[in-house]
């Protein structure tokens, strides 16, 4: 197998001359393409090739004098020179350098690159296939690598650990009409130089595979390893702006995406696949703007992270509550998205932590409980009911900690407001709300010192009120009202209850206390 090396500064040229036809069946193969002379050089220096094809005009070093560079260091390499003009003048300096043949680019076809690639084998290549063996024998071993993977990914093959892969599908927006616009023959034309375009901007990706399935939809798989999540989306990000940057600009075409959550042993590659390809038909990602290609994936953004911690500065529920609402409403139905914004919120509550310096310790069981359930397949609602609760318990173990010296001061505050109020309707939110703390951390901080709940207390006071109004012979039809009691039937059960005798008997007695 003859390795072969394109060099050309339009893109479209290099992808061309690439799909014209099936390499391999002629004995060789594409190992790599590259935009001008000065690149080339640098490859061929660590990756000896058979035959280069090279345009003559290009920015750096050109067709001419890559030519010559060649002949002098890589002889036996053969160079195919190519052109847009027809002056052989201008060539003729390639010729004197040792090129083998000369090729307009408007002349080539699957028939001509087919008779050239003969010619090349018979007169120009006679023992070089013996070399390459080892080269043969590595790309038969990356083709049935390729297969392989394909089998397993579509299912077609018993399935295969391979965690911390990731599968990403991509269509072509509005391909019904491209169908009708262009023959079939000439929809593989778009295909193959668009997979070629896929191949060539994740190429320093190890083990990458990119492939069109049954549905005309690229398919790409990329093993990441041990990276992390976050760095993973980031990356995966990147490639997909690039690709579809690509597509758009050299084939004015747009792609709609759909990804998968990372393999796990549990989560095998082939599910991967069917997740992506369910995204891509139920809920794709697209640009927003074909200018920028920006894409909705899913990260935690600066305006959601700034409104978090305003909220737990503000010690609000609320606040915090619909900062969540937010994060959660906009994410997409999609593992990977939901496992990545929950390591993100899970940052920064040790960033909160941190900052306000809270004992982390405090919410180790919230955070264990996070990071184990995003291993797992949960909704977007049990998360959201999870990260309610860690940030609740956030602010209440804050609260604790930084107001525990005031537990007295607040019992104090509660029994003042009371003694001042006990007689209009007032409850346990109007009562934290006038001191400034949370209902829950009120309850918990006068439970503490009393022993008691406010309710009790406050049923009590309003008790004690009462008895002191019944010994001023006050009318026990309006004496319940006038203690803050809203019926008598309540005030009465509770007299009752804490006295030991009903409001009438009470009245009695001390009427008879009076007499002795």
């Amino acid at each position: 197998m003859y390795q072969v090396l394109i060099v050309d500064d339009e893109y479209l040229a290099r992808n061309k001359l690439e799909c014209i036809l099936k390499w391999e069946d002629y004995g060789f193969f594409i190992s790599n393409s590259v935009e001008n002379g000065e690149e080339a050089i640098e490859y061929i220096k660590n990756n000896p090739v058979d035959v280069i094809f090279t345009d003559v005009c290009m920015p750096s070093v050109n067709g001419v004098e890559l030519t010559k560079y060649v002949k002098e260091h890589h002889p036996d390499t053969k160079v195919v020179i190519m052109s847009s003009y027809s002056d052989f003048s201008y060539v003729r300096e390639c010729f004197t350098a040792d090129a083998v043949d000369y090729i307009l680019k408007h002349s080539i076809s699957e028939a001509s690159i087919a008779a050239l690639l003969k010619k090349l084998k018979e007169n120009y290549l006679p023992n070089v296939e013996v070399q390459n063996r080892q080269s043969f024998e590595n790309y038969q071993k990356s083709q049935q690598y390729r297969e392989q993977m394909i089998k397993l990914l579509c299912g077609t093959a018993e399935s295969k650990v391979i965690p911390g892969a990731l599968v990403a599908a991509a269509k072509i927006n509005n391909y019904t009409i491209l169908k009708q616009m262009h023959t079939q023959d000439e929809l593989e034309v778009y295909y193959q130089n668009i997979t070629n375009t896929i191949a060539k901007i994740l190429k320093d990706i190890p083990e990458v595979i990119i492939f069109q399935n049954d549905s005309d939809c690229f398919i790409i798989f990329i093993p990441f390893g041990d990276e992390s999540e976050i760095t993973i989306m980031k990356e995966l990000r990147g490639y997909i702006q690039k690709i579809s940057y690509a597509v758009k600009k050299f084939f004015d075409l747009k792609l709609l995406w759909g990804f998968s959550r990372l393999s796990s042993a549990d989560y095998s590659i082939s599910d991967c696949y069917n997740e992506a390809i369910n995204m891509l038909e139920h809920t794709a990602i697209k640009g927003k703007k074909e200018s920028e290609m920006e894409f909705e994936f899913t990260s935690l953004s600066i305006k959601n992270e700034k409104n978090l911690l305003n909220a737990i500065q503000t010690m609000n529920y609320s606040s915090i509550d619909r900062v969540l609402i937010d994060i959660f409403e906009d994410l997409p139905i999609n593992q990977l998205a939901v496992n990545i914004i929950v390591g993100e919120l899970i940052a920064i509550a040790n960033k909160i932590c941190n900052e306000l310096n809270i004992n982390i310790d405090s919410i180790n069981e919230n955070l264990s409980k996070l990071s184990s359930m995003a291993k797992d397949n949960y909704s977007k609602d049990e998360f959201f009911e999870w990260n309610k609760k860690l940030f609740h318990c956030i602010v209440d173990t804050y609260t604790s900690q930084e107001k525990g010296a005031h537990k007295q001061q607040y019992s104090h505050l509660v029994r003042d407001y009371i003694s001042k109020n006990y007689n209009e309707n007032i409850s346990l939110r109007q009562i934290a709300s006038n001191i400034g703390i949370t209902e829950s951390y009120l309850s918990t901080v006068f439970k503490d010192e009393t022993g008691e709940t406010i309710s009790t207390y406050l049923t009590k006071f309003r008790i004690e009120k009462a008895k002191e109004l019944l010994k001023d012979n006050v009318d026990i039809k309006y004496l319940y009202s006038l203690v803050g009691f809203k019926n008598y039937n309540y005030f009465f059960v509770a007299f009752k209850k804490i006295v030991g005798c009903t409001p009438i008997q009470f009245k009695k007695n001390c009427i008879q206390d009076k007499n002795r």
